[in-house]
């Protein structure tokens, strides 16, 4: 299933973009609310991301490459760990060397990411 991604909202600046509590996907004939708070992590599939939910088995899949997303999310909820890879960093259980963990899995970060990766944890 592909769907089509649309901004919310009149005004596009980052602000406004990040005051907001989701996003809308075209999904058949409607636009759906998906709320930050349900995205588990973002998957790049070529030109098309792939959406992983809390409260849904399969992933949604958008039109939508995973850098022009990633402008789409706030940055105070999620983090790019990865060419491939977007993360809920609430969700982080755990890391260790080059790999995050969280809902069960385990992620790649890249050797590009894992500066900015670390600068946002608090380390004791």
């Amino acid at each position: 299933m592909t769907i089509n991604i649309e901004k919310s909202g009149a005004t596009s600046t980052p602000e406004a973009r990040h005051e907001r509590d989701g996003l809308f996907v075209r999904y058949q004939d409607y636009y759906h609310k998906i709320k930050y708070a349900d995205i588990l992590y973002v998957e790049a599939s070529g030109c098309y991301c792939d959406i992983y939910l809390r409260n849904r088995a399969t992933p949604l899949t958008v039109v939508k490459r995973l850098h022009d997303f990633e402008r789409l999310l706030p940055e105070r909820l999620f983090i790019r760990i990865h060419r491939s890879y977007i993360i809920s960093l609430p969700d982080v259980t755990k890391f260790v060397g080059n790999t995050v963990y969280f809902i069960d899995k385990e992620f790649p970060i890249g050797t590009n990411y894992r500066p900015q990766f670390l600068s946002r944890l608090t380390l004791l």
